[in-house]
């Protein structure tokens, strides 16, 4: 298992090295999201445009904030405004209807999950990602000088705390994308706000303070806990926040998403659904696990995050931060590892599927041949009957994402309209779906259309389908994801 980066001293001079060291990572990663915009059609001009944003923000901020920023863009070797560009992507998407296609491959719907044992007192506050594109590559620890100690999973191009971290006072967050269009531009990116956060709050309170005070660019969930068992929900829309302040002892469990607080907020299109499917998911796995047991953080990683994507769970009180490896695959924690020099790695039991990750890279990379073939694979070795109807409805789908040929589309809908999905209501209702939308593209009589959907999401997303006629419906289905572990499929 990697060792965590452990920053000492200076900001700006470790900012500096972190860039200089990762220089190879950090541009294969920025080069496999220009490989992205490029694959949905992100003109020039429009790239253009978020170029000049990230101008803009650097100029409204002045020559005293984003000094980590620089420090790690000279280490790199660019620009500061062309590093700003790449963490500022899950702002631009997040308030952009120019950016609809660009949702299903930068946008996500992660999750927050918080629940005390109440056998050890230890409360745990995990977070599940759910994009490839946001997958945690590293763990790093920050010791700066005159500021509290900082631990976090990132990914390669980013050296801030973003989706989750915690500082040496048990103050932790975690954080959603809110999808609505808001655009503030005196506002800050969500990134450097939640470092000064981390920076100068000890507790969930002083955090709603701070907060109170920041103006974000665009929409924000931030879930807050500390070691006091507090949680608040704290939602960001520029200069109005919205908090909802709960105690972990009054809950057997918190579930968060990106539902906003205010109800009456606009989203874009399809994300309340999202969420909301998401959450049954979610729920649905967790229905009868024991919150209570004495092995409790093997259990919920075993239970809830089997595949690459998944992220971190962090005990408040043990300072353990438990994580998943994306390049050996393992379950590891850190133990104390905000209070000594000594980092303690071990593997703990887990039940990842090398090979489900695999499919999962070759579906993310748009690797269609390869795909095809571990999905071949996969069924032709399934030895229940189950796993081998599922993969079977999984390697139809991904042909009906690929392929445009009526002829092979005739093809897929005779073979999924012979499968048996009894055994899973939400794969037998994505079924009766996409053969709704292979009808109507192929111009066949409708076969589910008094069907009685109990998924809200693949019913209204299925309606929109419809009204939207099969030619847009062809046109928009290359841009449907699979997550194969859950399973899920999220439509745009």
């Amino acid at each position: 298992m990697q060792q965590p980066t452990i920053l000492f001293g200076n900001s700006e001079e470790n900012f500096y090295q972190i860039g200089k060291r990762d220089k190879t990572s950090i541009l294969n990663q920025y080069k496999e999201i220009d490989l992205r915009l490029h694959k949905y059609k992100v003109t020039q001009e429009l790239s253009k445009k978020l170029f000049d944003l990230s101008h803009f923000c650097l100029s409204q901020h002045g020559k005293n904030n984003f000094k980590e920023l620089k420090a790690y863009s000279k280490g790199i070797g660019l620009e500061e405004s062309q590093v700003l560009f790449y963490l500022l992507l899950p702002e631009i998407v997040n308030f952009s209807s120019l950016f609809q296609s660009l949702l299903s491959s930068f946008h996500s719907i992660n999750t927050t999950i918080l629940f005390k044992n109440k056998n050890n007192s230890e409360v745990f506050h995990g977070f599940l990602l759910n994009n490839q594109y946001q997958v945690s590559r590293q763990s790093i620890v920050l010791k700066l000088t005159n500021k509290p100690q900082i631990a976090f999973n990132t990914n390669f191009g980013s050296p801030y705390p973003f989706h989750r971290a915690i500082n040496e006072y048990g103050l932790s967050f975690s954080l959603h994308q809110i999808a609505t269009p808001l655009f503030v531009q005196q506002g800050t990116p969500i990134f450097e706000i939640l470092f000064r956060m981390l920076n100068k709050c000890k507790n969930t309170t002083d955090a709603i303070k701070f907060l109170r005070k920041s103006i974000s660019l665009t929409g924000w969930k931030v879930i807050l806990s500390d070691n006091g068992d507090n949680i608040a929900e704290v939602d960001l829309y520029g200069e109005e926040i919205l908090v909802q302040t709960y105690n972990i002892n009054d809950h057997q469990q918190l579930i968060f998403s990106g539902t906003p607080l205010k109800s009456s907020l606009g989203v874009l299109s399809g994300h309340r659904e999202k969420i909301k499917s998401n959450h049954q998911i979610i729920k649905q796995k967790l229905k009868n696990f024991d919150f209570n047991h004495k092995n409790t953080k093997n259990n919920f990683l075993k239970k809830i995050s089997n595949s690459k994507l998944s992220s971190s769970e962090v005990s408040l009180q043990s300072s353990k931060l438990f994580f998943l490896s994306s390049q050996n695959n393992q379950y590891a924690y850190y133990e104390n590892f905000l209070k000594t020099k000594e980092y303690k790695t071990l593997a703990l039991e887990h039940s990842i599927d090398p090979k489900l990750i695999l499919i999962q890279e070759a579906f993310d990379k748009n690797n269609t041949t390869e795909l095809y073939h571990l999905l071949q694979i996969r069924i032709f070795n399934s030895t229940k009957n189950q796993e081998t109807k599922k993969f079977q409805f999984f390697f139809l789908l991904v042909q009906y994402i690929h392929e445009f040929d009526d002829r092979d589309l005739i093809s897929i809908y005779e073979e999924m309209n012979l499968l048996d999905l009894s055994f899973s209501l939400y794969l037998e209702e994505q079924r009766l779906a996409f053969l709704s939308r292979l009808e109507l593209i192929l111009g066949l009589p409708a076969s589910a259309q008094n069907y009685e959907f109990s998924f809200n999401d693949i019913k209204s997303k299925l309606k929109a389908d419809l009204n939207f006629g099969a030619l847009k419906v062809k046109q928009m289905k290359r841009f449907i994801k699979i997550r194969f572990d859950i399973p899920q499929v999220y439509i745009p």
